[in-house]
Parts: C-alpha cells; structure tokens; sequence
C-alpha cells in the first residue's frame, strides 16, 4: 500500500512512502543470550529482523555472537526461567544472516535509542514507520499484523504506538515509531546525548508529544519482557502493574509448559 504523505506530513512533496512494510530494528547491548531468545521468538511469528543496532558490545560473547560464525556459549545463567532451555548452550553466532550495524561510538540508554531510529528512518527512506524493540522480549501471535492494523486505523496526528504498557508508562520494548515524529523533531534524533543518560523511552515520548503528535498503545500488550529484572511472566493474563497477554501458542514453543 503506497500513500503520496506519511501520515499527512511530507514538508517536499515527493516521496512515495511505504505503508505496507515496517523495519523491525533490534537494539542490544552485551546481552546475546536474550537476544538469540528475542530472534527466535521473532522468527517464530514469520518475521525477522530488517536491523539488529549494537550499542558497541564489549562482552566476548556478546560481539562473537553477532560478528562471527563461531560457536558462542549462550550463557544459561543467565536463561529467563520462563523459557525452554535449549538442548545445548552452544550456539553459531549469526554473522552475515542479519544486517548488523553499530554506531561509531557507543550511545547509552537514551542516545541509543534515539540514533538507531534516526538511523532506520535513513536506512529505509521509503518506510512511512519503523519499529523499534529492545533486544529482551518474546513475541505474541500475530504480533506484527496487529501493530500495522492498529497504525492504518488510527488517527493521523499519531506519532507513536506502544506494544507494550508498563504501569501507566509506555516503555521502549516495542514501539512503532512515525517518520512525522522524526521529521518534526529532528533535532531530538540528532543531538548529542551522554551514554550515561537514562530515560530515552520518556525522552521521546516528549519529542512525540512537543511535535504535537500522540502516543496510543495496542489494545493488548504484543509482547512480553523476559529481561531479568522484569515482573512480566506470561502465564499469567496480569501481575503487577504489568499489562500482560495470556499464554499462546508461540510460548508453547519456546517456554516451559504451564
């Protein structure tokens, strides 16, 4: 589906946006055993990552995994206990299946975040949205047509929308990003942001709302955090101030059985 305007805002006038694709970009840093769970998860829903962002690993295993073919220890200590345990720990890292890219100097928790979207909106110029996930989740059913469906109907002064809802704060672990977004505050995406700063999902939801757009969340959470100092569990429909999806068919696949 081609539109002349990306969301009714297209300040040249000449770009025929795509609608009907969105880049899945995978951020990471130095945690290559959720992000052999968040690929799998990924592939498993019929969708692959078009960008994996490495925010400059400098763990061994971590850049082994994403820049050789070599076998990799995954680490099981560090295994979500709500997901099987493969069979072996031994893995090949993923070098030439995926594009991989890193920044020239690592870019932290906020500057992250907003460098990998500046870099998709310019690595796919036709795409009118990307979508951003952090490394360290599992994916629901239907997780990829639900977003899009949920980005044709909604309104156009919409700059982001939220698979994920913690508390009463939309979080960065799923996010489908508006190219009105970047265009509006480009400056946002462009600055220089110390590695120690924190907050980037907060950061650009205030870009979002100063640019005059909105943030609106899926009905249904789309995926489920598995990060290790997360509350989210998804046997259970809530637990917490985490909203939650119930079980699926894609868990029975790759988690421990209820």
């Amino acid at each position: 589906m081609i539109y002349k305007i990306a969301r009714g805002y297209d300040p040249l006038g000449k770009m025929d946006f795509n609608t009907g694709h969105m880049p899945v970009i995978l951020r990471t840093r130095n945690r290559h055993t959720y992000l052999h769970i968040t690929i799998s998860s990924l592939e498993l829903s019929g969708a692959k990552p078009d960008l994996i962002v490495d925010d400059r690993s400098d763990d061994d295993d971590a850049h082994k995994y994403l820049f050789t073919n070599d076998p990799v220890d995954l680490n099981l200590d560090m295994w979500p206990r709500i997901v099987r345990k493969p069979q072996t720990n031994i893995v090949r890292g993923i070098y030439g299946k995926y594009e991989t890219i890193q920044p020239p100097t690592r870019k932290g928790a906020r500057g992250g975040i907003y460098w990998s979207a500046a870099y998709g909106f310019a690595r796919f110029p036709q795409s009118a949205a990307i979508i951003l996930v952090e490394a360290d989740v599992l994916f629901c059913d239907g997780w990829y047509h639900k977003f899009l469906e949920e980005y044709h109907k909604s309104s156009r002064d919409v700059g982001i929308i939220s698979g994920f809802k913690c508390s009463r704060n939309y979080t960065a672990q799923l996010w489908l990003i508006t190219r009105d977004v970047y265009v509006r505050s480009y400056d946002d995406f462009h600055k220089h942001y110390k590695t120690r700063q924190t907050g980037g999902d907060i950061a650009l939801r205030k870009s979002c709302e100063h640019a005059g757009l909105k943030i609106i969340k899926t009905p249904r959470a789309l995926c489920q955090h598995i990060g290790y100092q997360s509350v989210a569990h998804p046997r259970r429909a809530r637990k917490g101030r985490v909203l939650m999806v119930k079980p699926s068919l894609l868990y029975s696949k790759l988690c421990i059985p209820t």
